[in-house]
Order: C-alpha cells, then structure tokens, then sequence
C-alpha cells in the first residue's frame, strides 16, 4: 500500500471512529431510557467503527485494485462491523413508542445506503486515480 492510500485509510478509520463517537452519544441520550446500556454500546460502537473504518478501506483497496481473493476477508469484517451497534440496539431496547421505532428504521436504513454509495463513489475514483497514474 502506498503512503497515500496508507494516510487515506488512516483518515477513515479516524473518522469512522468520531462518527460511531456521535452516534454513542446519541443513543446515550435516546435511548438509555429504552434498555439500551449506553457503555455497552458505546464500547461496541467504538470497537465497531475501527473495524469497519479498516475494513472499508481495505473493501475499498480490493476492489480499486481488482483483488477479488482479499474481498473473502474485507467484505465481511466490513458488514459485521457495521452492523454490530444496531444489532445490539434492536436485541437490547426494551418497549419503544412507534414514533422512535420509525425513527431509528428510518436512520439505519439511510445511514446503510449512504455507506454503500459513499463505498462505490471510493471505487470509482480509486479506479479514476489508477487510470490516470498508469
């Protein structure tokens, strides 16, 4: 890996980690009153967010790079880890008002589909990138 891919993924995995930061705080805040231990999930989120910041980008590296072998690997550390957090919401949140439920539906399934699109739009520009360098 190069050293710019090597910083690129530093990044992300930083950054993956401050927005499963937030996404703790928030169920902190929502939803400890539902069931949800807040340390439990943030301990799971955190973890969570590292794993799926490495593996997003190692997802990512695979497929730019056309290492269809490695993607046994990324591919479903990437999805454990990004499902890890909601699992243990929906398993541990008690009776919730039908309003929260839409709610939280609502953002695991935009956030999911965000993820996926900001995964190909990475794909389309690492490819980008290795056409125009070669």
């Amino acid at each position: 890996m190069d050293a710019r891919r090597a910083l690129l993924s530093r990044l992300w995995i930083l950054a993956s980690v401050a927005y499963g930061g937030l996404r703790a705080l928030l169920v902190w805040k929502f939803l400890a009153g539902y069931g949800v231990n807040p340390w439990v999930f943030a301990a799971v989120e955190l973890s969570s967010s590292a794993g799926y910041g490495w593996g997003s980008a190692r997802l990512v590296t695979h497929v730019v790079d056309r290492q269809w072998f490695g993607l046994r690997w990324s591919a479903p550390a990437t999805l454990l880890a990004y499902a890890a957090p909601d699992a243990y919401v929906f398993l541990a949140v008690g009776h919730l008002p039908d309003g929260l439920w839409a709610t939280i539906i609502t953002i695991v399934g935009v956030s999911a589909l965000l993820a996926v699109v900001a995964l190909v739009r990475e794909v389309r520009r690492g490819r980008l990138r290795a056409q125009a360098g070669q």
